[in-house]
């Protein structure tokens, strides 16, 4: 008896066993089923819907490609500059600074374009004392060195009236430059230019007040209207009184209003001196940068000036100033000691707090953790 019954005990053991092997079989194979008709449904959506699971996943952000931009004062192409490329070439007026790496690897570089690109270099009346024409022929080869957009905005685009106006337009078109700027005094549809760039939209407008105020309001809603359809809007403003470093008081108001309307940074030009700059609400304006290519050699500071450097991405903004010096209208970089003693009139020059003083002297203003847009 005692035999059986651990028979009987280890058959019941067995089949308690059996049982809930059978019931996880079961209950594995119930959730296969389940599994595969999901799985093969949702394989399903993807041929069927574009907005699958898959496609939902939170994908990986690209990253930005930084834009890097080159940015000068003033080019006149015409009187004596027209009489040294015609003895030298247009390549002398470059040379030294592409004999380096000066003008590689940019995106953007633009300058302001003192003058009306008429066919032949032609003058037209009206006559002016100060009457600028260039080439077709002069300008298009500036394209070997990477310009590639022009303000326009000044008080000599209309030297050669309003066929010079035109012809410039038209001559520009027919080289492939990007442009923007419409005569002194003007707010227009010619005042900005919008360009994609690495996938981003870069506004570049251009504004001359140099014998006319410009209306403030309607420059707000230009540039308002302009900053909202870009990623970075840069302007160009003509302006300020000849050969005087410190910038007046209507410029400072005028470039505060362009940046509360949306300006992201200012890059000003006509006194043919470099004027100083300064930092509002994180944007960086630049008052002046001076004569680029020029002919005035009657003193050292119409022969100095200041580019641009810059490096832009998603909210980050690197500028390396690049102090210039020009001899018979070619430019060059300044010395080592050259560059320092310039940074320290520059300094004086602007208004600018203690943390951009020292940023200044080292010739890198790092905006990474103030600049937003």
């Amino acid at each position: 008896m005692k035999i059986e019954s651990k028979i009987i005990k280890i058959f019941v053991v067995f089949m308690s066993a059996a049982a809930i092997i059978l019931i996880f079989v079961a209950g594995f194979l119930v959730w296969q089923q389940r599994h595969s008709v999901n799985y093969k449904a949702d394989i399903a959506l993807i041929g069927n819907q574009p907005q699958s699971i898959f496609q939902k996943l939170p994908q990986a952000q690209e990253a930005t490609e930084p834009i890097k931009m080159l940015f000068f004062g003033d080019m006149m192409l015409d009187r004596n500059v027209g009489l040294v490329i015609k003895q030298k070439g247009l390549d002398y007026l470059f040379e030294k600074l592409a004999a380096g790496d000066f003008f590689q690897d940019k995106d953007i570089i633009v300058c302001n374009l003192e003058g009306a690109v008429v066919n032949e270099g032609a003058h037209y009346l009206p006559n002016n004392a100060y009457d600028f024409a260039f080439s077709p022929e002069f300008v298009g080869r500036l394209k070997s060195y990477g310009f590639n957009f022009f303000n326009l905005a000044n008080n000599h685009l209309i030297d050669q009236g309003e066929r010079g106006i035109s012809e410039t337009r038209q001559n520009l078109d027919k080289l492939g430059f990007n442009y923007s700027g419409c005569p002194d005094g003007q707010i227009a549809e010619c005042s900005g230019r919008v360009i994609e760039v690495k996938n981003r939209k870069i506004g570049l407008a251009g504004f001359s007040a140099v014998y006319s105020k410009l209306d403030q309001e309607k420059l707000a809603t230009f540039v308002g209207d302009l900053a909202s359809s870009t990623d970075l809007l840069i302007v160009n403003m003509h302006w300020g009184n000849e050969y005087q470093h410190q910038f007046s008081q209507y410029q400072q108001e005028l470039a505060w209003a362009l940046i509360d309307s949306g300006a992201d940074i200012i890059v000003g030009h006509h006194p043919h001196v470099v004027e100083g700059m300064e930092i509002y609400r994180g944007k960086p304006i630049f008052y002046s940068l001076g004569n680029f290519i020029f002919d005035q050699y009657f003193s050292a500071d119409t022969q100095e000036n200041l580019a641009l450097d810059l490096i832009w991405e998603d909210k980050n903004l690197e500028i390396f100033l690049i102090p210039l010096k020009s001899k018979q209208s070619q430019s060059d970089l300044m010395t080592e000691a050259e560059k320092n003693n310039f940074l320290q009139k520059f300094i004086i020059w602007s208004q600018i707090g203690p943390e951009y003083i020292e940023q200044v002297k080292a010739g890198k203003i790092d905006l990474k953790n103030s600049y937003s847009f």
